[in-house]
């Protein structure tokens, strides 16, 4: 390569202009506004290599299966980067620093002590404790007429981590780490936080810090009282194998592997269950074939292990909705060396993103992709790199089978004893925290699952993201 050459790619890069109040600054906040829309118009307007600002190669997005391929499959040159500023030393950067947030020998080494968790024999031994709970749930639907289905999945949700990450009971559900958990994630996401690091009350990141403390405390506390127990939920069952390691990490050094379980288990499930129940009561028809599914293959027998995977239309709207309405938007990687994307010159240090949203958005991958299409999944077989709402390679979301099966087994509960309609205008924003979901809550009003239902158009920002038949 001439030095010519070398100067112009790495100058090249497309991307919007600089806005003439903020500059640089101002574009990448403009993007923060609406980063679905935002990474979406990227895609569309400059292609496969995009910079956030144009031809700053500091922040550069790459999209596509070949860009995920080559991000995905080289976790030595492409590293994770922490998703929020923490103080060295604090309990923010340990609670931060779990497996999703580590890099080399060490992202190895916890995966190991991880894997027994998510063992097929693993998932299924949980598989009563999620069926028990969303029965709970459900026989407390028996007394009302309609429910607000946001609260209501986050509460299984929560109940669902609590028992099976922890091995908490139901009966101690509202005082239990999972609530903790929940607070933090609000705090740690909250926009101010994010945008104003500031360690000085009254800033909310202040308070972020000091509660980040308490949590700690709270975890370490409870694996105190786990590692004197035999039980099998997946913290006992990480205790084990970190007792049975040659390095045997502290409970210190396992604190950032549990927020790790619970925010992945928790948020991305609650939010694949919202969205999914809303885009079907969008399509009436999917509604009735899959009501038709688990008549035939459960009846009203209870949800057995057998029968998660003997549904394979409702496997094919899970994936649907997984690929419309993906967790990720997009993810970061760090370059720890100089490297090429295409024909561009990316330096050492640069953020470069894949995305997942936009990949499962191309029109030469999934034809009409703004459609809601479960039938789609009887003729494609899409690489692990031009499907991938839970990541690919060999940092693949390490729950990715236990996610599933809990979306299978609660949404196959639902729909043996329930179906629904939203309510005359109802709206759906969505918002990125963690992950994809929605805004403000909506309800949903509760029907027989042999009911005729008519859709009832569904109206928010929803509809910038999918195309709907009314």
């Amino acid at each position: 390569m001439t030095q010519n050459n070398k100067a112009l790619l790495k100058t090249d890069i497309p991307g919007p202009k600089p806005l003439r109040i903020g500059g640089n600054i101002g574009t990448r906040f403009a993007f923060s506004l609406d980063r679905v829309q935002s990474v979406m118009d990227l895609y569309t307007h400059f292609g496969h290599i995009a910079a956030m600002v144009a031809h700053d190669t500091r922040r550069v997005f790459a999209f596509g299966p070949i860009f995920n391929h080559q991000i995905l499959s080289n976790p030595k040159l492409f590293h994770v980067v922490p998703f929020l500023k923490a103080p060295a030393n604090s309990a923010l950067e340990r609670l931060g620093h779990g497996l999703i947030m580590m890099n080399g020998d060490e992202h190895t080494y916890y995966r190991s002590l991880m894997q027994p968790s998510f063992h097929k024999q693993a998932i299924e031994s949980y598989h009563h404790d999620i069926v028990n709970l969303t029965v709970s749930m459900l026989d407390s639907w028996e007394r009302k007429e309609s429910v607000w289905i946001v609260e209501e999945m986050r509460s299984l949700t929560i109940g669902i981590a609590n028992k099976i990450l922890f091995g908490i009971d139901k009966t101690i559900v509202q005082s239990s780490i999972g609530k903790d958990f929940q607070r933090w994630l609000q705090l740690i996401t909250r926009p101010s936080t994010i945008l104003f690091p500031i360690n000085t009350l009254p800033f909310p990141y202040a308070k972020m810090l000091a509660f980040s403390s308490v949590l700690e405390q709270n975890v370490i506390a409870l694996m105190h009282q786990k590692s004197s127990k035999n039980t099998n939920d997946v913290l006992s069952i990480l205790l084990s194998s970190a007792k049975t390691s040659d390095e045997s990490p502290s409970f210190l050094d396992l604190v950032g592997q549990v927020a790790t379980l619970f925010l992945a288990s928790y948020e991305t499930t609650t939010n694949a269950l919202v969205w999914t129940m809303l885009l079907l009561t969008q399509h009436p028809e999917i509604m009735h074939n899959v009501i038709a599914e688990i008549q035939s293959v459960c009846g009203q027998s209870p949800i057995e292990p057998l029968h998660v995977r003997s549904l394979p239309y409702l496997g094919s709207i899970i994936k649907e909705s997984l690929r419309l309405l993906p967790p990720a938007i997009y993810s970061h990687r760090l370059t720890t060396e100089d490297c090429f994307l295409g024909d561009y010159h990316i330096p050492e240090g640069s953020r470069v993103s894949y995305s997942p949203y936009v990949t499962h958005r191309m029109a030469d991958l999934y034809e009409e992709p703004r459609r809601f299409d479960p039938l789609r999944w009887e003729s494609i077989n899409p690489s692990p790199y031009e499907y991938l709402p839970f990541g690919a390679g060999a940092r693949m979301c390490i729950g990715s089978g236990l996610a599933i099966t809990q979306l299978t087994i609660i949404l196959a509960m639902i729909i043996q004893r329930y179906s629904w309609k939203l309510p005359l205008n109802a709206k759906a924003h969505y918002q990125v925290l963690v992950s994809l979901g929605i805004k403000e809550d909506i309800s949903l009003k509760l029907e027989k699952p042999t009911t005729a239902t008519i859709s009832q158009p569904i109206q928010g920002t929803i509809r910038r993201l999918v195309d709907f038949p009314a």
